[in-house]
């Protein structure tokens, strides 16, 4: 979800950077409206930073761009 509370959907996939293992991006599937400025994958999945992500008991919040 995002830090105002609105879902963004269900993480699908991860992403991460070759050389470190480090997670780069989380690939979400949209459920929510909450998802409009944040680029999408040809398959319609939400690209999420991991810089932007942040973890809170069962949820991950995001910081919108």
């Amino acid at each position: 979800m995002t830090t105002d509370g609105t879902k963004l959907g269900t993480p699908e996939n991860i992403t991460l950077k070759p050389t470190t293992g480090e997670i780069e991006f989380l690939c979400v599937d949209p459920s929510g409206k909450g998802s409009a400025e944040f680029p999408r994958m040809e398959n319609g999945q939400v690209v999420v930073s991991i810089e932007r992500v942040e973890t809170a008991q069962e949820y991950l919040i995001v910081n919108a761009p």
